[in-house]
Parts: C-alpha cells; sequence; structure tokens
C-alpha cells in the first residue's frame, strides 16, 4: 500500500515560484511557436481563397489591406522575430556559446540582449510597417 511521503506539497502552486528571465523567454518561445503555426494554418487557408476563388480577390485584398488585416499580420511577423531570436539564443546556449548555459547570470544577460534586440528590431520593424516603406 502505498504511503504518503509525510510533509511535502501534493499540488505545487506555480504562481509561487520565482523563474529566472531564461524560464520566461522559454515559455514565450513556444508559445509564440504554437501562434506561428495557427497564423500559418490562416495564412494558407488565405491563399488557397486566393487560388481557388479568383473572382473573391477583391474581397480578400480588401481583407489583408484592412486594419484588422493589418494589425493580424503584424502580429504574426513580430511573433516570427522573436521565435527566431530565442530559437538562437537556445541553439546558442545549447552549445555554451560565450558561457550563456555555464551559470545564471550568464543565461539572463543573454536574455536581456535578446530582449533588447527584440525591442529595437520591432520598433523599427513598427516604423517601417505603419509608416507605409513596406
Amino acid at each position: 500500500m502505498y504511503h504518503h511521503p509525510g510533509n511535502r506539497p501534493v499540488n505545487l502552486n506555480l504562481a509561487a515560484f520565482r523563474f529566472p528571465l531564461n524560464a520566461y523567454i522559454s515559455i514565450l518561445h513556444r508559445i509564440s511557436g504554437v501562434l506561428m503555426v495557427a497564423g500559418l494554418v490562416v495564412g494558407l487557408w488565405w491563399l488557397n481563397e486566393l487560388i481557388l476563388f479568383p473572382e473573391n480577390f477583391s474581397d480578400n485584398l480588401a481583407l489583408s489591406r484592412s486594419l484588422s488585416g493589418q494589425i493580424l499580420l503584424f502580429a504574426w511577423l513580430s511573433g516570427l522575430w522573436f521565435h527566431w531570436l530565442a530559437g538562437a539564443k537556445h541553439l546558442l546556449a545549447e552549445h555554451d556559446f560565450l558561457g550563456l548555459s555555464s551559470c545564471l547570470a550568464n543565461a539572463t544577460l543573454g536574455s536581456k540582449i535578446l530582449l533588447t534586440v527584440f525591442v529595437v528590431g520591432e520598433v523599427i520593424f513598427a516604423w517601417l510597417f505603419w509608416g507605409g516603406s513596406l
């Protein structure tokens, strides 16, 4: 018969833990990957509509040029940008490039650099995207 090992918690409260920045980056990397796949499915469906029903091209074009279509495209491309950066960081950490996985301080510094590059790139991309240059 099974005996409970004592005072240990049975159900862990994840809100009570303080995760390092690297854990949040890893979780966001997975979430952005799932959302990118969902966006890819929607994009392929839209492309299928364009190919199979060319008479509805003007409606589809109006949808892609509407504010909601622009926001969805911008969000998908932003997710792609973050996912690529986080994937590169994971790859470099896996091979212990510049000691990224040697200690928590180096890994946190790598995550801060990733977030800085993401924000700077996102600001430049938003300026180009919403400014009408792209």
